[in-house]
């Protein structure tokens, strides 16, 4: 009876694991995302990260493959960082004199390239989860470091 109890807890345990596989953040076991993400745009995600005192995010990627990766390098379309938790929706600052805060010219492979995007009022936190897209790129649950 205790061998029996014992597989069918273990059985539930393994249920429980991978009902909750798609929740996970990027990067860890179960998450097909990655894969997506790399197959359609060419690209790795790094991660998100706060930086100048928290008023900024920087989102890291590295391109792995050059032409995927092109539709992200588009000038003319504008990314938008939305948390999950609140809906607010933060851009990519445009100061006159620098122009957009993120890459712009497709670079080759293996090359790591950013997105800084605006924190106003610091609304954003560290393990905040937050989705990131342009255009038909969408990354989801990236969790803010």
């Amino acid at each position: 009876m205790k061998r029996q109890t014992l597989i069918l807890l273990s059985l539930l345990m393994g249920l429980a694991l991978f009902a909750n596989a798609a929740y996970l953040p990027i990067g860890q076991w179960g998450c097909t995302q990655e894969d997506d993400i790399r197959q359609r745009f060419g690209v790795e995600v790094i991660g998100v990260r706060r930086t100048a005192h928290n008023f900024m995010l920087d989102f890291r990627f590295r391109v792995v493959d050059k032409e995927l990766s092109k539709p992200l390098f588009d000038g003319s379309k504008f990314p938008v960082l939305t948390s999950e938790k609140t809906g607010a929706k933060v851009i990519v600052p445009t100061p006159p004199k620098v122009g957009q805060l993120r890459q712009t010219k497709p670079v080759e492979a293996g090359k790591t390239c950013f997105m800084v995007f605006a924190n106003p009022h610091q609304h954003i936190k560290r393990g905040d989860l937050v989705t990131i897209e342009l255009g038909d790129f969408k990354v989801q649950h990236l969790v803010v470091e």
